[in-house]
């Protein structure tokens, strides 16, 4: 989403599965990388949330990346391109 001064990166993530499931989560800015990890109870929803300035940008390049415990391919991949203001 873009703000008045930034953008904002929001990813509900549901744990459909019966048990405690940790996911982790990368975002790259322009190559610079962040990891989070959340333990989500069953059938919950976490939101994840980024605050995105325009002084940590260059190329307005932004990964999200998103694992499930125990499998090595992503959930979820997607490369956003924003304009620095």
């Amino acid at each position: 989403m873009e703000g008045e001064n930034e953008w904002i990166l929001q990813c509900n993530i549901t744990n459909d599965s019966e048990r405690d499931t940790e996911y982790t989560i990368y975002v790259s800015v322009d190559n610079a990388a962040r990891k989070d990890s959340a333990v989500i109870a069953p059938g919950q929803t976490y939101t994840y949330i980024q605050h995105i300035y325009p002084e940590n940008l260059d190329e307005g390049k932004i990964t999200f990346t998103l694992y499930e415990e125990g499998k090595t391919e992503p959930v979820e991949q997607t490369t956003y391109y924003v304009n620095n203001y």
